[in-house]
């Protein structure tokens, strides 16, 4: 029984993979970074509006603060911190929101990535696969799948 650990252990193949280089070669990531880009311009481009809003209410509120009333003066203020509550409050959820997208974007890419590698490490007979990025030390028996999954995906 003593013998047979190690030999289960050596006849168990290891191989290893870049994900990032193979993901980053994909065609569909690109289309997501362009889809990502967009929605984040589509909320720059709001928050921009809200913060000149605010703006503009601010200066007016400056230029006529003096000739208010304390009780008018005071609603005034209370409407522009509001506004400016109503701003940090959709700055946070576009943040949200594009982190959300860009996990709904990702996923498939993932899926497709980590379905590729299954089938390459299937036919290759091995039993485990590492990411490159979170190995140490890659001894010369390792097998790099990266070129056959990119292969596999009809990447470069």
């Amino acid at each position: 029984m003593a013998l047979a650990l190690p030999m289960m252990a050596a006849a168990q193949k290891i191989g290893h993979v870049n994900s990032s280089e193979i993901i980053a070669a994909m065609p569909e990531l690109a289309e997501a970074q362009k889809s990502l880009e967009a929605k984040e311009a589509e909320y720059k481009t709001e928050v921009e509006q809200m913060q000149q809003e605010l703006q503009t209410r601010y200066q007016a509120f400056q230029e006529k603060a003096n000739m208010l009333g304390e009780a008018a003066r005071n609603k005034e203020l209370m409407e522009l911190q509001d506004l400016d509550s109503r701003v940090q409050k959709f700055v946070e959820f576009s943040r949200q929101a594009l982190q959300e997208e860009q996990q709904k974007l990702m996923q498939p890419i993932q899926e497709k990535v980590m379905k590729a590698i299954e089938t390459e490490a299937k036919a290759k007979g091995l039993s485990y696969v590492l990411d490159q990025q979170a190995m140490l030390y890659v001894g010369k028996d390792a097998v790099d799948l990266t070129p056959a999954v990119k292969k596999a995906l009809g990447l470069k």
